[in-house]
């Protein structure tokens, strides 16, 4: 799985508040990891490490974790939300929990400090779900 270099970065919310972000910078980073078995076959999956602490104690900063793009979250599960920013091709992302979803756009989750907040659909582009440590090792 290719690993891709993320940087920490702030993203402005429509009501003028911002969360932790990241902008997945100069996209893969040379660094692969071993797929796990239960990627096997599955395109478009990528790695990063988790660039600050938004989501401590979930993930930490400094660690791995996969996003795949192949399976559709549900309320509940970690995602990696592909934000649509207009800057210049650098890619920004959010790690979140999907607390829920509508027509009108997600309902997210930070845990430090402890946020919910609403990102509109025109504000992401992707939603990748964030594959679990036991979902690596069920394989």
């Amino acid at each position: 799985v290719p690993v891709y270099a993320a940087e920490p970065a702030d993203f402005a919310l429509e009501d003028g508040e911002t969360v932790e972000a990241m902008v997945l910078a100069g996209g893969y980073s040379g660094q692969l990891v071993p797929r796990p078995a239960s990627l096997e076959g599955l395109r478009g999956t990528i790695a990063f490490y988790v660039p600050g602490t938004a989501m401590d104690p979930r993930f930490r900063a400094g660690e791995l974790a996969i996003a795949d793009p192949n399976r559709p979250p549900r309320a509940g599960e970690d995602v990696l939300v592909l934000l649509r920013t207009g800057d210049g091709g650098r890619r920004s992302a959010l790690l979140a929990t999907l607390a829920g979803r509508g027509p009108e756009g997600l309902v997210l989750e930070q845990f430090s400090p402890a946020r919910r907040f609403a990102l509109a659909t025109g504000q992401f582009e992707g939603l990748w779900r964030i594959i679990s440590v036991e979902e690596i090792l069920r394989g």
